[in-house]
């Protein structure tokens, strides 16, 4: 990846365990610094449980990928997102986006 985040924007997304993990696998902040010195980016991986995982279960997944990774997490990419229209699901996700 790092050698094509040279070439194409990359984006990988970054799932050590279905979310953040309990710690900080030494091998992975070499390998995100590597692509984003490449010009690719890294964004964190967090499932959502089609709307039904608690939005402070997933705000906190997404403080601990900070905490364990700084600045070498981009953004998120939010897995399991929920189809319907209904109000109480686009306010989770409204919630979620200006968290």
């Amino acid at each position: 990846m790092t050698a094509a985040a040279g070439h194409i924007p990359v984006t990988a997304v970054f799932n050590p365990n279905s979310g953040p993990g309990g710690s900080v696998d030494g091998n992975y902040p070499a390998a995100m610094t590597s692509l984003e010195n490449a010009g690719g980016k890294v964004v964190a991986y967090i499932p959502t449980g089609y709307g039904a995982t608690p939005l402070a279960t997933v705000e906190a997944e997404a403080d601990t990928y900070i905490s364990q990774y700084g600045s070498r997490i981009d953004g998120f990419f939010i897995d399991e997102m929920t189809n319907s229209n209904s109000a109480s699901d686009l306010s989770y996700y409204h919630d979620l986006y200006t968290y």
